[in-house]
């Protein structure tokens, strides 16, 4: 284990720039730890309770708070809950005397895992702010990525949507179609490399494997205006979502549409493909290809924004809509 020293040389480079409240009822312990934690950060504010942290709070955003427990007129644990019901992602470091273990558990319910028991020693005080500090740290750069990569989607977005305006208003309807279909290639291999640096997101879904699945996509497109719909076709696009259902499994939290895309080729595997079913096939596929290509953006983007997926439900409405034709039952 590092000596405090270690810890606190590892922590300076982050901490000089940030700012802390410090709330605390005893004067004596205050007074010392401003002085202490003056030296590791830029901005050290302190009270003694938990009312006029609440107020410091509502005036001035500070990067990391820490507190005791046991204050007058609002203790810890309140001052916990009020800020996690205006701030959730306020970092937060609780002091805790070792007769006091019953507020151990609340804390941790509340989502505050940094904490102190008195009496501390130097070592695990730089040592758990550390922690918080790389916490804190690590969440600004992933929510600087986020908002990005959301900026350039959007502008993705837009760019398309002026695209599409101009062919319509432009260009014939075969050169439409291949511009549309250059400008998904585009936009597919942008958003690979916009994500492909971002912690939690596995790369295994390439740029070749979403070109590939755009093409088969298309490719079928085509079929289905032409009326040369086959049962190889389905075949086929079965094996494109048993392959894309693989791929999930090793993004690892995603296996859950793993398993329903696995139904779902099963189903195309097991259609009735009568003439009576031929124009409900049509449909149903228009349909998938709809939800495909903004499902596998939001894919992309699972673990690093608050993007709400194309949900586990739509796409068990999907499964369920091909079981059913096919008469094939889980």
């Amino acid at each position: 284990m590092k000596d405090a020293q270690e810890y606190i040389q590892m922590m300076l480079p982050f901490s000089s720039h940030m700012n802390v409240l410090y709330v605390e009822d005893d004067e004596e312990l205050r007074k010392n730890m401003q002085e202490l934690l003056s030296n590791l950060f830029k901005e050290v504010v302190t009270t003694s309770d938990g009312e006029e942290a609440l107020k410091l709070l509502a005036q001035n955003n500070f990067n990391i708070l820490i507190t005791d427990i046991n204050m007058p007129r609002m203790n810890g644990i309140e001052l916990i809950k009020e800020i996690k019901i205006k701030n959730p992602n306020q970092m937060i470091v609780v002091l805790s005397a070792y007769n006091q273990p019953n507020y151990l558990l609340p804390l941790l319910k509340m989502g505050v895992n940094n904490y102190i028991l008195k009496p501390f020693d130097l070592q695990k005080f730089s040592m758990t702010l550390l922690r918080s500090i790389l916490i804190f740290e690590e969440n600004k750069a992933k929510n600087e990525k986020e908002r990005l990569l959301k900026e350039e989607i959007y502008t993705l977005k837009e760019e398309n949507r002026k695209l599409k305006e101009l062919l319509h208003n432009s260009f014939p309807k075969e050169a439409k179609e291949q511009i549309q279909k250059e400008q998904m290639h585009e936009e597919a291999n942008s958003l690979v490399e916009q994500t492909i640096n971002i912690p939690g997101i596995d790369p295994i879904l390439s740029a070749q494997k979403i070109d590939d699945l755009i093409e088969s996509i298309d490719f079928l497109a085509n079929r289905l205006k032409g009326g040369n719909l086959k049962k190889e076709d389905i075949v086929s696009i079965g094996d494109l979502y048993f392959e894309l259902s693989k791929e999930f499994v090793l993004l690892g939290s995603l296996d859950i549409y793993s398993i329903h895309l696995k139904d779902l080729a099963f189903g195309l595997y097991d259609l009735d493909f009568s003439l009576e079913n031929l124009e409900k096939i049509k449909h149903l596929f228009f349909i998938i290809n709809d939800h495909l290509q903004h499902w596998i953006e939001q894919i992309l983007l699972k673990q690093t924004t608050s993007v709400t997926l194309y949900s586990k439900e739509d796409l068990n409405k999907d499964v369920c809509t091909i079981l059913d034709l096919a008469q094939f039952h889980q």
